[in-house]
């Protein structure tokens, strides 16, 4: 499981407690990059099943939306973003 701010992430193979979310992220977070973020998802053979839960309005991520649901990687959001952009990367 990961928690990820737009700055920060945090990963547990045991699950996080959400209930310090926010805390964990300011203590041991580490430098968000997507990409390395979408290499662990998409390389890691434990989690048959990704789900990615975007709770952004961030363009940036909405454009890695098109790349992760041609690798099996579903996704969830309310970003509006995601699909305003070229319709080359319309999911």
């Amino acid at each position: 499981m990961f928690v990820c701010s737009l700055s920060s992430l945090v990963s547990g193979c045991s699950g996080i407690d959400l209930s310090r979310w926010r805390e964990l992220v300011k203590d041991k977070g580490e430098v968000a990059d997507l990409e390395k973020f979408r290499q662990h998802v998409h390389g890691n053979h434990f989690l048959p099943n990704t789900v990615l839960v975007d709770c952004t309005a961030d363009s940036n991520v909405a454009s890695c939306y098109h790349d992760w649901l041609r690798r099996g990687i579903h996704v969830i959001t309310p970003n509006k973003k995601a699909n305003s952009g070229p319709l080359d990367q319309v999911t």
